[in-house]
């Protein structure tokens, strides 16, 4: 009975403690080595940027490369246009038709920026961003705003939501321009941290882009007006003057200016890998914003550089099902990875780490491409970047075997186990087979000794006997008539 309880209880061990390995969270932090390089930096002092706030993020990641009160509210002038352009994109078609009023030609601002739009002239939405993101065409700003919405009002609570669903918590815009001299439009702030989402945001139309790099811009003859308007774009570091040696193209994006506000600018850049840097300029007084704005972005392309970790359709890991299934799960990265890291890291303050998160409780059936987890990617503990990790197969759910199979299964599952098993009880076996010799061995010799020891207390006895009885010559062994068989 023992032994049976002791089998029992090592086959219960095998079974819970020793098993394949199941699918489960996995959650872990690594860090990533510093990432050296021997290429040459060029070297921009900031600090003779002389901005009121300026900012430069990876338009990527949203990465902040550099910033100087960044968080601070001041007056954007003109590149409020820009938020005005991500509305109309999301809201309106390129080709619908738009009315102007006489209020959106009035109201502009003292010497408001205008292309002469007169009213009741129909112009389309395209053709009045265009006038709106190069020219700076105040009017243009106010006719969207007044046909993609009830009111302009309405237009105006569109753009203050949206810039909260970005993340722009700095933001009280209070008209679609940029004016700032009215009472009320004196409350017309934002920050540079905030015009760099809402730019990065705007960046994502292909529209947009079109638009903001273009140098000189054609408006057709509409209803008002029979002749073509040749205009150019108030973005001076789009010519050639301005270009760069560390970087290949200026993207755009959009300027400002008021007495208020000063010199503002949205500038971006692009590198022949296609890496593209967004820097934002508030507050210039004194100087030319361009030449800092090109500076601003030079820093930016010569002294980080973007790393590849993860590319598309990379293998990343596989994992065991345990015994729902013999297939394993492969996971692939869904995209790229790029992370922009310093050439330069000693000379900064700069941790990049990663964190995998892979999901627990997965049912089958897989299907391939299904999201099972992610890799986030961390700079000095904020998130620079995510990438999904995603099925590279499908695993069917596995069929009901037969009897005969799950036996089967069950051999070739605990095969090694049984082995192990076997050879402890055939250990035991032997074990105990060897004690049951040793005891009857002891207990032979223990016979032999108690023979012994009887025979020597007989022939005591007898010596004790001749001893006590003198008269005695004869040991009774000798008396014949005591021998029965005589």
């Amino acid at each position: 009975m023992k032994n049976f309880v002791l089998l029992m209880v090592i086959i219960v061990f095998l079974n819970v403690f020793v098993k394949g390995p199941t699918f489960a969270q996995e959650y872990k932090s690594i860090p990533i080595k510093e990432l050296n390089s021997s290429e040459e930096f060029k070297i921009i002092d900031l600090k003779e940027i002389d901005a009121n706030s300026y900012i430069l993020i990876d338009s990527k990641t949203g990465q902040i490369l550099a910033e100087k009160n960044s968080n601070i509210q001041f007056h954007p002038a003109s590149t409020t246009k820009v938020m005005t352009a991500l509305i109309a994109l999301e809201n309106g078609n390129l080709n619908d038709q738009l009315t102007a009023s006489n209020n959106a030609i009035q109201d502009i601002g003292h010497n408001g920026m205008n292309i002469g739009i007169s009213n009741g002239e129909v112009l389309s939405l395209e053709d009045l961003l265009t006038a709106m993101l190069t020219y700076s065409a105040n009017e243009a700003a106010n006719i969207i705003s007044e046909n993609l919405s009830v009111t302009k009002d309405d237009f105006i609570r569109q753009m203050n939501l949206r810039a909260k669903e970005l993340g722009s918590t700095g933001t009280n815009f209070t008209n679609p321009i940029g004016i700032d001299m009215t009472i009320n439009d004196r409350n017309h702030l934002t920050t540079a941290k905030d015009l760099a989402l809402i730019t990065r945001e705007a960046m994502k139309f292909n529209d947009f882009r079109q638009i903001v790099t273009k140098t000189y811009i054609s408006i057709p003859p509409t209803n008002k007006y029979q002749e073509e308007r040749i205009l150019g774009n108030t973005n001076k570091l789009l010519q050639p003057y301005y270009a760069s040696s560390h970087f290949e193209k200026v993207t755009g994006v959009k300027t400002g200016f008021t007495n208020r506000a000063g010199h503002c600018l949205i500038a971006a850049g692009m590198d022949h890998e296609g890496n593209e840097l967004i820097a934002v300029i508030l507050g210039v007084q004194t100087g030319n914003i361009f030449d800092s704005a090109k500076n601003l972005l030079e820093f930016g392309f010569t002294n980080f550089r973007w790393e590849k970790f993860h590319a598309e359709n990379q293998h990343y890991k596989t994992y065991s099902l345990g015994e729902s299934t013999d297939e394993k799960l492969r996971l692939k990265t869904d995209s790229n990875m790029v992370v922009i890291v310093p050439r330069n890291p000693q000379n900064t303050t700069w941790n990049l780490e990663k964190k995998e998160f892979i999901k627990e409780g997965l049912t089958l059936p897989i299907e391939e491409g299904d999201s099972l987890g992610y890799i986030d990617y961390f700079l000095n503990g904020s998130s620079v970047g995510q990438v999904n990790l995603v099925s590279s197969s499908t695993i069917q759910s596995p069929q009901p075997k037969s009897f005969h199979e799950q036996i089967t299964q069950y051999w070739n599952d605990y095969r090694k186990h049984f082995i192990i098993l076997g050879s402890i009880l055939f250990g035991f076996l032997i074990l105990r087979l060897l004690l049951l010799l040793l005891r009857r061995k002891l207990k032979n010799l223990r016979r032999i000794k108690l023979r012994k020891k009887r025979k020597m207390v007989d022939d005591i006895d007898e010596k004790e006997f001749s001893y006590l009885n003198p008269a005695s010559k004869t040991h009774f062994k000798y008396f014949k008539h005591y021998n029965t068989d005589k």
